[in-house]
């Protein structure tokens, strides 16, 4: 490997984004509320977070 090829490789790493998502929100479950969760994210083949954000989506998208 040359030094502009190990330059190259340690530069790579996740790319930005337009938005990035800088707040952070904190939620405390009872046990059987995050297994309920957990099982509900799982039967839709989503992250807790993807089902937490499409929900809160959801919720601001029927206020307007």
């Amino acid at each position: 490997w040359s030094e502009k090829e190990v330059y190259a490789l340690a530069k790579m790493g996740r790319p930005k984004v337009d938005t990035p998502r800088s707040r952070r929100v904190d939620l405390r479950l009872t046990a059987e509320e995050y297994q309920q969760l957990k099982e509900y994210a799982e039967k839709k083949d989503q992250t807790i977070t993807q089902v937490i954000r499409q929900e809160i989506m959801k919720i601001i998208s029927q206020k307007a």
